[in-house]
Formats: structure tokens, sequence, C-alpha cells
């Protein structure tokens, strides 16, 4: 039964509910709902919003908060979903309320400043890297509840301190601002469902105390399908409502916040490609390395470890980080299990894209997206390079190779050496997808301004990592949230009639209050 035939009636909207919005953001994932959030911050713009989502309610709040950690895989695979075909086998979407967000993981950093300007071909727009260091990035962790772990326990020290002279640090983390002593850090975490439910609670609640028309609005079981474009403009959205009829949702602005891939494939399918041939291009993911190491460590009860190493330089071919997670062996009072692994950037290159399939359809007849995505020689150096550096702080610390032990998470792994000590994850299992629809000037290998209006099209905005020229080494939810503020800032701006806020100053949301 769907969910909002039953409590939730009165809250979810049913797309024939959709009129005089304002802006229409298709997808509620951590991108949906940070915009969201941003415009609803703008009080006296007054705008109807309305949140599109393909998938049902699955949980109001990150599952962390309702499950332990170890349990988050298992919900992974049950919710999570490969809904494109092609080369990123290992990739996968959560259809729902929140989408990703209410399974991403913890480690929430900014890019390092290297990352934004290393790559010739992935440098990132200079008023972008000026409202990210200036103010976005404070805010989007003020919002994430971005902190630094204080894992006061034993492990975390001793740890911390054989791995000192390596320039280990605490990464910051999405929790809550007075995080729990030991490894228990699930507590705090917010979530894209949270934020979104939270928005929507507040607008009702003072609709009802006012008598004041709703201004917020989230539709779930609607399947969006194609921008409706009219000469330069976007006039709405055609989707398909929870009984599979379609229909049009009229709206001034619309927002693509679906996923690089699934972004991409609306673009495609919508036609914004037309005169645009960067649109797909220049997909970007991380390559990925597991292990699992057991170290002699005497902590306590609840004693944890929680570090990221950043790179031993800022050379190219060193853009990666590792991070270690780690807690009490059950089987032993003496040692720590340590979830060892890392993320290696990807060279930003056009050839890695997502184009619509000639063959396989959704259940609407809509051409599924399909991924073409290789590594080039740089990027494989580039994770030989992690692998090699898994194992040395694995004997920094003392650390055995566990890793066989454990369940894998793929179902034909793959490791990097006879010895099985390193799993090396398929490509797409990162889950950090990014570029389709980036940002730049040039229009043959950009596709949006450096507040995310598509090229060409008056009313079109992207606010998700398709956005990103190039990627970092750092998880990209922070520079999701941050960009979705800056996007959000614009769009208000732009329906406020205001001066457009697409010129080459800095800026930030003050100015386009």
């Amino acid at each position: 039964m769907r969910v909002y035939e039953k409590s939730t009636q009165r809250l979810i909207s049913h797309p024939q509910e959709l009129k005089d919005i304002d802006v229409s953001i298709i997808g509620s994932g951590p991108s949906g709902a940070a915009l969201a959030h941003r415009i609803q911050e703008h009080e006296r713009a007054d705008l109807r919003i309305a949140v599109i989502e393909c998938g049902d309610v699955k949980a109001l709040q990150h599952v962390n908060n309702l499950l332990p950690n170890s349990a988050r895989r298992s919900l992974i695979d049950y919710f999570g979903h490969r809904p494109w075909e092609g080369d990123l086998e290992g990739g996968w979407l959560v259809s729902g309320l929140g989408g990703r967000g209410i399974v991403a993981g913890a480690h929430l950093r900014r890019m390092d400043a290297v990352d934004f300007t290393l790559w010739k071909e992935g440098k990132w727009p200079p008023p972008v890297i000026e409202a990210l260091t200036n103010e976005l990035y404070d805010s989007a962790e003020r919002d994430r509840r971005v902190s630094t772990p204080r894992l006061r326990g034993s492990a975390q020290a001793e740890i911390a301190e054989r791995l000192k002279a390596e320039g280990a640090y605490p990464p910051p983390i999405g929790v809550d601002l007075s995080p729990t002593v030991g490894f228990s850090i699930s507590a705090g975490y917010d979530s894209s469902a949270a934020t979104l439910w939270r928005e929507l609670l507040v607008d009702c609640a003072k609709h009802h105390s006012t008598g004041s028309p709703r201004r917020f609005f989230l539709s779930t079981e609607t399947y969006a399908v194609r921008v409706l474009v009219r000469g330069s403009s976007a006039v709405g959205i055609v989707a398909y409502d929870p009984e599979g009829r379609e229909v049009v949702l009229p709206s001034r602005i619309v927002v693509l916040a679906a996923s690089p891939i699934e972004s991409a494939r609306l673009a495609l399918n919508s036609g914004l490609n037309n005169g645009l041939g960067a649109v797909g291009s220049w997909l970007a993911e991380h390559t990925e390395r597991r292990a699992k190491i057991r170290v002699e460590c005497a902590g306590g009860a609840g004693d944890g470890v929680s570090l990221v190493l950043p790179p031993p330089d800022k050379h190219l071919d060193q853009r990666y980080q590792i991070h270690l997670r780690g807690e009490p062996d059950p089987a032993s009072d003496r040692h720590l299990v340590i979830d060892i692994g890392g993320f290696a950037a990807v060279d930003p290159r056009p050839e890695n894209r997502v184009t619509l399939s000639g063959t396989a359809v959704d259940r609407f007849g809509v051409p599924k997206a399909h991924t073409r995505f290789s590594l080039s020689e740089n990027d494989k150096r580039r994770a030989a390079a992690l692998e090699a550096r898994i194992r040395e702080v694995a004997a920094m610390i003392g650390g055995t190779f566990i890793t066989r032990q454990f369940p894998s998470e793929g179902i034909n792994p793959q490791y990097s050496g006879n010895d099985e000590a390193i799993q090396m994850m398929p490509l797409g299992r990162s889950y950090h997808e990014a570029g389709t629809l980036r940002m730049g000037t040039d229009l043959q290998t950009s596709v949006t301004d450096h507040v995310g209006k598509i090229h060409g099209i008056d009313n079109v905005y992207v606010s998700d990592a398709s956005l990103f020229p190039s990627v970092g080494i750092a998880n990209p939810m922070l520079t999701i949230t941050a960009l979705a503020y800056r996007v959000g800032d614009a769009i208000v701006h732009a329906l406020s009639g205001h001066r457009d806020c697409d010129t080459d100053r800095p800026w930030s949301s003050r100015e386009c209050a």
C-alpha cells in the first residue's frame, strides 16, 4: 500500500496536487535535500518548492541511527539496485526518500585545495572555489553537523601515535557536535531523508497555524522521465504518477538532482544535449581498495579507531587517501579489527561517459543509462600506489591481514596480490560518481555555468555531483551539499528579480538573499 494512502496522507502529495510550483527538484538524495533546505532558508523569497522522488519512503533517518553500523552493508544490499548497464557494474542507487543519503558513509571532508586545480582538463571555475572556501563549506559542515570525532579511548590514542609521523589525523565526520566516546558514533547521523521530513513538517505546521498556503511539497513514487522544453526554456516535467499515468508537472525552475548518471540520463532523454556535446561526458569515480587487519592493541570497552591518512604529497600520482575504522575484536580483548582501505581519484576524460542504451528500457519504455568507464594508465598507477600504501600503513601499526575471513562485498572478489590481502572493489563500488554535466565556460567541455544553470536553457539547473569538473580524494558528500547551496542561492536570486548571480565575481548567499 502506498505511503501517502495511510498515516502520511496529509504530508506526501500526489503529483496532481503540484500546482503553481516555482522550483521542482528531481531527486531527494543529499543534493536535492540540501537544495530544498537552502531555498527554504530564504524566507523572503516565499517560493513553492516540490521535491519529486521515484521511490517510496524506506527510512526517515540514517540507518545508523536505527541499527549498528555493522548492519549498514546488509541494508545497502537490500535497498539498493543497479538501474543502469555498462562498466560501472558495482554501482547502485536507492530509489526512495533520501536516496543513498540514508546509508551514506561517515567521513565528510572538504576537497583538498590542490584537487580544484591539479588536473589541467578538470580545473574548477575560480568563483566556485572562492565561494566554497569562504562560506559554503562552513554552512555545509554546520548543517550536516560535521565535527571531529573525539574518540578518547586508549586504542585511538595508541594507533594515532604509531601513525603520527605519517600525518594521521582524525577526519571530520557527520555526527553530533558532542560525539560519544568510543566507536559508537551513529547517534547523530543526519541524512537527506531526515532533512526533507523536517522541512515538510515545519511547512505543514506553519501552514496549519497561520492558515497560509503550503510552500513545500514532497511527491514520492513519482517517476520523472523528461524535462519539457519549449525553445530556450523548460515549462515543466513529464512524469508518471503512482498509478502509472503520464502527467505533466508545470514549474518555473527545474533542477536535476538525481545522481550524475540519472541526471545525465534525464538530460539526454530531454534533448538537452542539442548543441552541448559534453552532456554525459567526463564521468568520474574513485577506485577503491579494501582490506581487514588485526592489530594488537589493548583498548578499553567500547574503544574504537577512526583515522584518515592524507596523501604523502600533492603530486598527481599521490591523489589518494587511506582511512582506518576499527573496533575491538570480539574474540580477543587485546586486539582490534580494523577496516583499512582508501579511494584514489581518476583522471577527467571525455571518453568516460553516460549514454542512452540502444536496447534496454525501464518499465515506462524510457532508455536506461549506459555507462562507459575505463581507467587510464595514470589511474592504474595511482591505484597501485594506494595498494602499496595500504600495506605500508598496515605494517606501521603491526597489522596482520585477515581480509579473507570476512564476507566479500563482491560476488566474485578480486585481489591485488596472491596473498588475497587487499580486495580490488569493482568499478562503481565507491558510489562516488561525478561529472557528466560539469561546470565551465567552454560549450565543448562543459554543460552548466558556475551556478549550475545549463548553457542555453533559461531555467534548468543541476545541483548534484554531475557538476564536478574533476574528483578529489575525499568523500564528495560535503562538496555536493555546498554546491547545492550555491545553486539554491542562484535560483532564489533569479526568481526574486535581482541581478543574475552568474558573474565572475565572488559572492555569498547573503548577497543573493
